[in-house]
């Protein structure tokens, strides 16, 4: 299941990824039509406290953000610091339905590569791409350069809780209302 996730988000864009992880751990309370939301901003919040660290946002602008948009979205600058070591700044592309809403730390902790996808063929294979594809292969330089940048920042078991912080976040029944 989570390697169909990461295909989606690879292929289609980040928050795509989140908003199906809303959509799995949101439930519909009949008596008040209102949605219960998964508690994970406390979590990921707790994360990034216990490691130093911070997410920034520092500048947005309207444009195209994947290779494939159709439609342009707001797209957002955002830094990545922890005190002692490097900060590493990218552009995460909102959902276009979310408009120019600022991305949450849990919108942007999901989305962050967590783990070396291995050679270009490993990643190919994985995620289903077509190993003679350029597209492929761009895709997986930028996912490989975002692994590298956040493991100068965070060492492999850090990225590993992380990861399974944000896995017992989709898959919790805990919600709040």
């Amino acid at each position: 299941m989570i390697s169909e996730l990461c295909i989606y988000i690879l292929q289609f864009g980040t928050l795509i990824l989140f908003s199906r992880k809303i959509e799995k751990n949101k439930t519909l309370n009949k008596k008040t039509n209102n949605f219960k939301t998964v508690k994970a901003s406390k979590k990921l919040k707790n994360w990034l406290k216990k490691h130093d660290a911070s997410l920034t946002v520092r500048d947005k602008r309207y444009d195209y953000h994947f290779e494939d948009d159709k439609e342009c979205r707001w797209i957002f600058t955002i830094e990545l610091e922890r005190t002692g070591h490097l900060s590493y700044t990218f552009n995460f592309g909102q959902s276009i339905a979310e408009g120019d809403k600022e991305p949450t730390i849990d919108d942007v902790l999901c989305c962050v590569q967590k783990y070396d996808v291995g050679t270009f063929e490993d990643f190919c294979c994985e995620f289903g791409y077509d190993p003679d594809s350029r597209k492929a292969e761009r895709i997986y330089e930028s996912v490989e350069e975002e692994y590298l940048s956040i493991s100068d920042i965070f060492n492999e078991d850090e990225l590993q809780e992380l990861d399974m912080e944000y896995r017992g976040i989709i898959m919790s029944d805990e919600v709040i209302y």
